[in-house]
């Protein structure tokens, strides 16, 4: 539950010091930079779950689920923003901003949540 408040912390604490003052020198606004966000954090929410479940489990099985969800969380990155572009009328005519912004915020949350997950598996008793 800690490692999820500290994950949301670094989320907003990043779109405050990066998405504020952008805003406030006449760049995107947070109907922008707040979806891009919003779609980058929850895989990491839902990664970071996922290697709490399993993090009492063999090393091997821990490796396993760590590169599965690497790759699982950019397939649902792209698809959730994909939606959200769909679904977000305002979206129209802001789609590099949309993308530069979700790379940005994509690229903080996971090394927030790799920092997490590896001090975790790192300290994780491995069951046999």
């Amino acid at each position: 539950m800690k490692g999820l408040a500290v994950l949301v912390g670094v989320a907003i604490l990043a779109w405050v010091v990066l998405a504020g003052p952008a805003m406030l020198l006449g760049g995107s606004g947070p109907e922008v930079t707040g979806l891009a966000a919003l779609v980058c954090l929850a895989p990491n929410l839902l990664a970071l779950g996922v290697a709490e479940l399993f993090k009492t489990r063999s090393e091997y099985v821990r490796t396993a689920v760590l590169l599965i969800s690497f790759v699982a969380r950019l397939f649902l990155v792209l698809g959730l923003g994909f939606a959200v572009y769909l679904l977000s009328p305002h979206l129209k005519g802001h789609e590099l901003a949309f993308v530069l912004w979700g790379a940005t915020f994509y690229l903080i949350f996971l090394v927030a949540e790799s920092r997490l997950v590896s001090r975790r598996m790192a300290g994780a008793p491995a069951g046999r």
